[in-house]
């Protein structure tokens, strides 16, 4: 693989997990009722 093909992997590995942290973040700030609603 390609120097560029590994660096195109690994940011798509990153951008990953930080939308991840993110959407767990925004989960974690709902208050406790609505987190039991989508099964958090």
């Amino acid at each position: 693989m390609s120097m560029l093909g590994s660096l195109a992997d690994y940011s798509r590995l990153i951008m990953r997990a930080h939308n991840s942290a993110k959407t767990r973040y925004m989960m974690d700030a709902l208050p406790p009722n609505l987190q039991q609603d989508v099964g958090w």
